[in-house]
């Protein structure tokens, strides 16, 4: 595939080839910089692929809190990463905020047991 020119008018340059692909961006590095630069803050932010998967994959995260749910914990949470979302139902697929409960490691762990028993 021959390489084309950037799509701005009067600009002679090749446009910027697509990282580990065989396509093309529209626009040269120099007017593709130019047009990241213009964007809001906000919007300057590039989503990658890790990024959307992470949103969708586990939807039900936003629902998770800074606590563990569990009323015999007795464990000190320091990071949220501590934390854990327990499905009530144990139906992965029912994202429902009524069947989700946010437990420690420790806790989401016992419960599991106390279900297969």
């Amino acid at each position: 595939m021959e390489r084309p020119l950037c799509t701005i008018t009067d600009c002679t340059n090749l446009a910027k080839r697509r990282y580990k692909t065989e396509k093309f961006s529209k626009f040269c590095g120099k007017h593709e910089r130019i047009k990241y630069q213009s964007l809001e803050a906000k919007d300057r932010r590039r989503v990658t692929m890790n990024d959307y998967k992470r949103e969708n994959r586990k939807p039900y995260t936003r629902f998770k809190k800074d606590y563990c749910e569990s009323i015999e914990c007795t464990a000190t949470i320091i990071s949220k990463s501590q934390l854990d979302i327990h499905h009530l139902d144990h139906n992965h697929n029912n994202n429902e905020s009524n069947n989700l409960k946010t437990l420690c490691a420790n806790c989401h762990r016992l419960e599991h047991i106390k279900y297969k028993r």
